[in-house]
């Protein structure tokens, strides 16, 4: 029986920067995964990838969704590899840390007054790490 990994890339598109080439580069790593698993990449729109894509759309107030964790189970994965922040999903799950930053720049606007705050920053961080499968930094 093959593992059915899943690959979350959250910036789809080459205007995001660094992310989507970091995504880029981790899809192709998974494309060449052993025959023992079964990769598939998910995303919020169709990607252009030989894996298979299954999409996880963002909820609308008409069409409210069901939660990554019960999309994650409902398709069968046996693990999950998150490339940015995510909510934890109840199969194995890989996060990826780019950097902590914001604990040396901590008066930076995107930390100290808008966007993802320190606390936020800290708090997600707190609460996904320790239950993590795997961490890569």
């Amino acid at each position: 029986m093959r593992t059915k990994v899943g690959f979350f890339a959250n910036q789809t598109t080459p205007t995001l920067g660094g992310m989507f080439t970091f995504e880029r580069t981790i899809i192709s790593i998974v494309e060449r995964l052993t025959p023992d698993f079964d990769p598939v990449v998910i995303s919020r729109i169709p990607l252009d990838t030989p894996l298979h894509n299954v999409i996880f759309p963002l909820p609308t107030k008409r069409n409210p969704l069901p939660s990554l964790d019960e999309f994650v189970r409902k398709e069968g994965f046996d693990l999950i590899w998150f490339s940015g922040a995510q909510e934890p999903v109840s199969v194995p799950f890989v996060m990826t840390v780019l950097d902590l930053a914001h604990r040396r720049f901590p008066f930076f606007p995107e930390v100290s007054s808008e966007g993802w705050l320190f606390d936020q920053r800290e708090e997600y961080y707190n609460r996904t790490l320790p239950v993590a499968f795997k961490v890569i930094a």
